[in-house]
């Protein structure tokens, strides 16, 4: 096995669910850290999973399903975007009748919310699957294991600097999370338009 290979694959497959635990912890006030360990944890579930059914899904159905997962992934995240920046139009607004005093109602990340950006930013995830379809089962989940793995300390490390930076970017919070969400909507609609 190419180590260097898995490692690497494994970092660039983290870092939309690492950039998504740190909005996440920017967008929630005092975010608490068991509630990051969880988003963290289904995000590397995610990550874990998602080659795991590429992989199962084998060859048979890899021409079909391989031009349109980065839509999908595209368009969870696009509607993630969309709804943060209409949080923060509606916070705008409130802010300027309120004569300009900064007074948020930051809303805590779901259990929901966070199902459904585990699913957004591990969808491409299907691809790495049919990647080692060439590998034996029992080396495909090692791969897969190591993937999850280190979604969950980059994502929970990328958390927790998220909630240190919350304090100086809460009045941003939602134009934050809305541009980040469109940007990894983007990288993952360039990367199949490239495919």
């Amino acid at each position: 096995m190419d180590w260097l290979n898995i490692l690497l694959t494994s970092f660039s497959m983290a870092i939309d669910a690492s950039a998504t635990n740190a909005v996440n912890a920017i967008r929630e006030e005092r975010v608490p850290t068991w509630k990051l360990d969880f988003a963290s944890f289904i995000f590397a579930i995610f990550q874990f999973i998602m080659p795991l059914i590429g992989y199962l899904i084998g060859s048979g159905f890899r021409e079909f399903l391989e031009p349109i997962i980065p839509y999908v992934g595209f368009a969870l995240l696009t509607l993630l975007a969309i709804k943060c920046f209409y949080d923060a139009i509606k916070e705008t607004i409130a802010l300027n009748k309120s004569g300009g005093e900064f007074k948020i109602e930051r809303k805590p990340v779901t259990l929901l919310g966070i199902l459904a950006e585990g699913v957004a930013t591990s969808i491409d995830a299907l691809c790495i699957g049919f990647v080692y379809l060439s590998y034996p089962f029992i080396d495909a989940l090692l791969v897969f294991g190591i993937i999850g793995i280190v979604a969950f300390l980059l994502s929970f490390i990328a958390g927790l600097f998220g909630k240190f930076l919350a304090k100086f970017l809460e009045k941003w919070a939602n134009y934050i999370s809305g541009f980040v969400f469109l940007a990894i909507a983007l990288k993952i609609l360039i990367e199949g338009f490239l495919k």
